[in-house]
C-alpha cells in the first residue's frame, strides 16, 4: 500500500508540474505588452514622421518624448515589486556579458589580422551578387521599392539596439497579462548577451577560415596601414581601436545582421502582437539596404538570418525566469538602482549623439 501511496503521489507531482508548465506556455503565448508595442511603434515610427515633418519640430517633439518615457520608466523600476525574481537572472546577463566582451575582444583582433593577411588587399575583384543585382533591378522598375529601399534611410542599428532595451524593461510595465507571463527582463538580456556572443563566434571562425573579397573597393587603403615588419606592431595594430565595421574582408556573415535578427526575435518570443508587423518591415528594409550599401554580400545576410535565429532558438532556456525565491536577497535592494543608472547612461548617450 505504501509502494502504492508513493507511486500515486509521485505521478500526482508530475502532473501538476506538467500543467504549471503548460500553464505557463499558455501565458507566454498570450499577446499583452501594450506598453511595450507602443513604445516601439514610437521607436519605429520616428523615422517616418521625420521625413514627413519639419527637422526642428521633430527633434524637439522626440526629445520631449524621450524625456518623458525615460521618466516614466525610471517611476516604474521605483515601484517594481518582483525585482527578487530578477536576482538569478542579473548574475547570469552578468557572466553572459563578460563572455560577449572577450568574443569581441578577439574577433577585433582577426578582423585585423584576416585584413593584413590577404595576399589581395591592395588589388582584388568583388564577388558577383546576383541578390544585389536583383534589387537594383527591383528598385529601377519600381518608384515604390526605389523608395523603400534607397531613398528612405530612417531606420538604423540604433533602433533595434533600443528594441533590445525596451522589451527587456518591458517587464516593469503595469500589464496584467504581461504579470501573468512572468518574464524576467534580465533572463532576456542574458539570451541576446549568450546569443549574440555565440553567433558571433561561429562568424569569426567562418571569416578566418576562408578569406574573400569585401563588397567595397580600396578598402585596405582607408582602413588600416601597411602591415609592420615585427609581430609586436603586428600585435599593436590590431588592439589600437575598436572595429565596429569590421575588417577589408568579407566578414561571413554580418554580425548588423545578427542584431538585428536578435532584436526582432527577442520582441516575437515575448511580446509579438499587432507591432510585429512593423518591426520586421523595418528589418526586411536594413537587411536589404546592407546590400544595396555593399557592406555585406547577400549571403552574409542571409546566414546572418539563419544562424542567429538558430542560435536564438538553442539558447532560449536562458531567457525563462526562475521561480521567484522566498528568501530576501541583498542584491534585490540594488537592482532599481542599477536600472535606473544605466537608463541614465543610455539617456547621457542620446543626448551626446542629438548634440
Amino acid at each position: 500500500m505504501r509502494r502504492r501511496s508513493g507511486k500515486h503521489e509521485s505521478d500526482n507531482a508530475k502532473t501538476d508540474s506538467v500543467e504549471v508548465r503548460e500553464k505557463d506556455e499558455k501565458a507566454r503565448d498570450e499577446e499583452g505588452g501594450r506598453g511595450v508595442a507602443l513604445a516601439l511603434a514610437f521607436i519605429f515610427l520616428a523615422p517616418i514622421l521625420h521625413s514627413t515633418v519639419g527637422n526642428e519640430v521633430f527633434r524637439q517633439t522626440a526629445w520631449l518624448l524621450t524625456m518623458a518615457g525615460t521618466a516614466y520608466l525610471g517611476v516604474l523600476f521605483w515601484r517594481y515589486k518582483h525585482w527578487r525574481r530578477e536576482v538569478r537572472p542579473f548574475r547570469r546577463f552578468i557572466l553572459c556579458f563578460i563572455v560577449l566582451l572577450l568574443e569581441l575582444l578577439v574577433e577585433n583582433f582577426l578582423c585585423w589580422v584576416v585584413s593584413a593577411l590577404d595576399k589581395n588587399k591592395y588589388n582584388y575583384a568583388p564577388l558577383q551578387d546576383l541578390g544585389e543585382e536583383l534589387l537594383v533591378w527591383l528598385c529601377k522598375a519600381s518608384p515604390a521599392a526605389n523608395f523603400f529601399l534607397r531613398e528612405f534611410k530612417g531606420w538604423s542599428i540604433h533602433h533595434f539596439m533600443l528594441t533590445v532595451v525596451v522589451v527587456a524593461a518591458g517587464v516593469v510595465f503595469p500589464d496584467k497579462k504581461l504579470t501573468k507571463k512572468r518574464l524576467s527582463g534580465f533572463a532576456m538580456a542574458a539570451q541576446v548577451a549568450a546569443t549574440v556572443a555565440l553567433s558571433r563566434a561561429i562568424r569569426t571562425a567562418s571569416f578566418i577560415s576562408t578569406i574573400l573579397p569585401n563588397p567595397r573597393f580600396h578598402c585596405y587603403y582607408r582602413k588600416f596601414p601597411p602591415v609592420p615588419d615585427n609581430w609586436l606592431d603586428f600585435v599593436r595594430v590590431g588592439f589600437s581601436r575598436m572595429r565596429g565595421n569590421g575588417g577589408c574582408n568579407d566578414l561571413i556573415f554580418s554580425g548588423h545582421g545578427g542584431i538585428y535578427t536578435v532584436a526582432v526575435y527577442m520582441f516575437h518570443t515575448y511580446y509579438g502582437g499587432r507591432a510585429s508587423f512593423l518591426v520586421w518591415t523595418a528589418f526586411v528594409h536594413v537587411m536589404c539596404m546592407e546590400v544595396l550599401d555593399k557592406t555585406h554580400y547577400t549571403v552574409d545576410m542571409v546566414l546572418a538570418w539563419i544562424v542567429t535565429a538558430l542560435t536564438w532558438h538553442r539558447l532560449d532556456w536562458l531567457g525563462r525566469a526562475p521561480d521567484e525565491p522566498t528568501e530576501k536577497s541583498k542584491l534585490e535592494i540594488y537592482l532599481p538602482y542599477i536600472c535606473i543608472g544605466i537608463l541614465a547612461i543610455l539617456l547621457v548617450i542620446i543626448m551626446a549623439s542629438n548634440a
